[in-house]
């Protein structure tokens, strides 16, 4: 695992033992990244992400939010509540980054939430929430209810895909209220909904 672009261009990243963090593949993040480089700035060339403030919720290893900065992010904030997943995240944070441009949050992600809730809005967030706690919901209706989310701004939800057979061909992502849904993407046993912040 490693960054794939940007400044921080083929830093090594870590992951801890056991099943608790299931690390984004870089063949997902490369796909997730060129998404959403083409909807938040698709003329600013090679640095899409600059500028911008990310949130890395259920951060895990933080690959994402370390390949925004990579790729000129100002900044991003990094939510994880388990132990040895945080640790991992301040070492990948520490190798790949320096600390530069990055925050962690090592608290209950409704927790880290509602501590955002008085900050500016979030231009990107991306949320990788464990598969079987079916926490998109609330996570969606959060990050609306404390306007966490700036207006246009973007979230990337990374979810277990549907086993194989006829009922499986699509799996159509929820729609959420505040949001707009502009991207359904499968990647093998993955499925990436993105969303953009709306009046409506």
């Amino acid at each position: 695992m490693r960054v794939i672009a940007g400044k921080y261009r083929g830093k090594k990243l870590i992951a801890p033992q056991g099943r608790d963090v299931r690390p984004t593949s870089d063949k997902v993040k490369e796909a997730v990244f060129s998404m959403v480089a083409s909807l938040i700035s698709p003329l600013n060339g090679d640095a899409p992400f600059a500028g911008k403030s990310c949130l890395d919720l259920f951060a895990g290893t933080g690959a994402l939010g370390i390949e925004a900065l990579s790729r000129g992010a100002d900044s991003c904030v990094f939510v994880e509540s388990s132990a040895p997943a945080a640790e991992t995240l301040d070492k990948n944070i520490a190798s790949a980054t320096r600390g530069a441009g990055a925050r962690v949050v090592r608290s209950d992600w409704r927790v880290a939430l509602r501590r955002l809730k008085s900050r500016d809005g979030v231009d990107v967030a991306f949320a990788d929430p464990p598969y079987e706690a079916g926490y998109y919901d609330e996570v969606m209706k959060t990050l609306l209810d404390y306007g966490i989310i700036s207006d246009g701004g973007i979230v990337v939800l990374e979810r277990a895909a549907p086993g194989k057979g006829p009922a499986a061909r699509r799996a159509d992502a929820k729609r959420y209220e505040g949001f707009a849904l502009i991207r359904e993407k499968r990647y093998g046993k993955t499925l990436i909904d993105v969303y953009e912040r709306t009046d409506q």
